[in-house]
């Protein structure tokens, strides 16, 4: 028996909230993501280098769950305002997103990396520079994806398309927005070389530099999920009881 209880007409439709909550998501993400790289470059632990191996990687790997723990919190939190009109407890969201950030990049990325990622070559090339980027952010979409699946998969048709959603969202939207001012900006000098690696550089010495890529990745998994809500809403899959 299928327990998604069709909603009425009257009912305010999910896509525009859900857009807007998601990009306040998405740009405290990028703005904590920036602060926390700003703060630590540059920055030298000695008392981090004087220990054993094992303990200060254990450290450096308890001190990214921490932060990522906060990056799910601040992506979760304007997501609960709006997920709330699914009623699904938005403490549960909160802990779910935040869950699904450590395990995403600690576990699946690690995970892919270590299945698909060639050992290092002698010089580095692009293949392995995509590879590299590309295989963490996309265990990162899986946890991210799949831990929010685990709450909305009663609430949406074709469920199993969220992971999706997140899995492709976050390494092509990240990769596009590396990919993309370059391409702009070559094309804007057209063929002066010297012209090029003034702007590239300028650019890549700006805070836009910093935001965009997450940004990116983030409007992009907003927009696909976005979707998904207003498709199940408007055939009637989403549950008023859960």
């Amino acid at each position: 028996m299928d327990h998604r209880l069709n909603l009425q007409p009257s009912q305010p439709s999910l896509f525009f909230p859900w857009v807007l909550a998601s990009t306040s998501s998405s740009l405290f993400a990028s703005l904590f993501i920036f602060f926390a790289r700003s703060s630590l470059a540059g920055r030298e632990l000695p008392w981090l280098l004087g220990l054993p191996d094992q303990l200060a990687a254990t450290i450096v790997v308890a001190g990214l769950a921490c932060g990522l723990l906060v990056l799910g919190m601040l992506v979760a939190i304007p997501q609960s305002i709006t997920i709330r009109l699914l009623h699904i407890s938005a403490r549960r969201w909160i802990l779910a997103t935040s869950l699904g950030f450590v395990v995403g990049l600690l576990a699946f990325g690690a995970l892919l990396n270590v299945l698909f990622l060639p050992p290092l070559p002698e010089r580095m090339n692009a293949t392995y520079w995509i590879l590299e980027k590309l295989l963490p952010l996309t265990g990162l979409g899986l946890g991210v994806g799949g831990s929010q699946w685990i709450l909305i998969r009663t609430h949406i048709r074709r469920s199993s398309t969220w992971i999706l959603a997140h899995a492709i969202a976050f390494p092509v939207g990240y990769i596009t927005a590396i990919v993309l001012p370059s391409s702009l900006i070559r094309a804007s000098t057209s063929g002066d070389s010297m012209a090029f690696l003034r702007l590239r550089s300028a650019y890549n010495s700006s805070l836009f530099s910093d935001l965009f890529p997450v940004f990116l990745a983030g409007m992009i998994a907003t927009l696909l999920t976005a979707l998904l809500l207003q498709a199940s809403r408007s055939r009637g899959y989403v549950n008023g009881a859960a």
